[in-house]
């Protein structure tokens, strides 16, 4: 990217959270977006018209949010943000006032994000419900964040164990369902995937021809971060130009400078990404994830939303893209 070192982008990255406990459940498909029988009409400023999945998709690479409508203590639905890179949940501050759910006293918790840590409060939740899908008796904390837009929450989806998310792009729909364990679709280029101790799925990646990194498939970030380590191996041995400067907002007060740098080429599994406009610097995120030592990216929706298809299987541990009719994916050729 070729721009004049004093600009600065204002860019919003969201949270990572700690671990969400929940019981093994079955999901379904949520319900599509209606009023439900009991929501009361004061719900009405949460229960907006129904809108894209993908937030206003204008262009091929939709830097946007992926959604799905849950159930809060019966009530709803409401759009919630899809969040891979998270394990825990959250709520918007507006719909903890619209269901009457006042701050936990002594409950507060450090809320964990890209740029920084911070306290917030948090409201008990009798229930929260993505289809058959069902968290109970969770003190869930009271946040906002500029990439919610008119979302009630974020569902933190990190630390899943049998199910799978399956986020069509071309036809803006979303599913959670229980994994039934089978190989994907043949079109589908598939990478396997660690897990840390939070349940996160980690990928191996290819930078360029030979700089191994880790990467993180976060639904939840607006654009794709960089740790300092990998800046680093790209660098080695090669003139600096001037760099482009960023400024990274998360869901804390905090905010960390970076530099915007491209990365010409990187691999996942058998899918190559080209031309990839990454921030770097040296976010709290990958030190939270134990990644800040070793060459590792946040891959966001800037970069997810050039697919038609993406798919995480929490019971495979495989994340599987299918992109045939973008210029910035293609399949690697064996």
């Amino acid at each position: 990217m070729s721009a004049p070192t004093s600009r600065r982008m204002a860019l919003q990255a969201l949270l990572a959270l700690g671990g969400f406990s929940a019981s093994r459940s079955i999901f379904a498909e949520p319900n599509v977006a209606i009023r439900m029988p009991g929501a009361p009409e004061d719900l009405s400023g949460a229960l907006a018209d129904p809108e894209p999945l993908f937030a206003a998709p204008t262009r091929m690479d939709r830097i946007g949010r992926v959604m799905t409508n849950v159930m809060v203590n019966g009530k709803g639905p409401f759009r919630f943000v899809i969040d891979t890179g998270a394990s825990r949940s959250t709520l918007a501050p507006h719909l903890a006032r619209a269901l009457g759910l006042t701050h936990s006293v002594g409950r507060n918790v450090m809320l964990n994000g890209v740029t920084g840590a911070a306290e917030v409060p948090t409201v008990a939740v009798d229930s929260l419900e993505i289809g058959a899908l069902k968290f109970e008796k969770q003190n869930l904390p009271v946040i906002f964040t500029s990439i919610m837009g008119n979302a009630d929450g974020i569902l933190g989806v990190a630390g899943f164990h049998d199910q799978r998310i399956d986020v069509d792009f071309k036809r803006d729909r979303v599913q959670v369902v229980e994994s039934n364990g089978k190989r994907p679709h043949f079109s589908m280029v598939t990478a396997r995937a660690n897990r840390n101790s939070t349940g996160l799925m980690i990928l191996d990646v290819r930078v360029g021809r030979r700089i191994k990194a880790k990467a993180v498939i976060d639904t939840g970030a607006e654009r794709t971060l960089g740790n300092v380590a990998l800046q680093m191996a790209m660098n080695k041995g090669k003139r600096r130009h001037d760099p482009v400067s960023a400024v990274v907002h998360g869901a804390t007060p905090d905010i960390a400078d970076g530099e915007v740098q491209q990365i010409k080429e990187a691999t996942i599994g058998d899918m190559k990404l080209t031309n990839l406009d990454v921030i770097f610097a040296d976010f709290h995120v990958f030190k939270l994830w134990g990644l800040h030592q070793e060459p590792a990216l946040l891959v966001g929706m800037d970069m997810l939303g050039v697919l038609e298809r993406l798919v995480i299987d929490y019971r495979r541990n495989e994340v599987s893209m299918y992109g045939e009719r973008t210029s910035a994916i293609r399949t690697v050729q064996r």
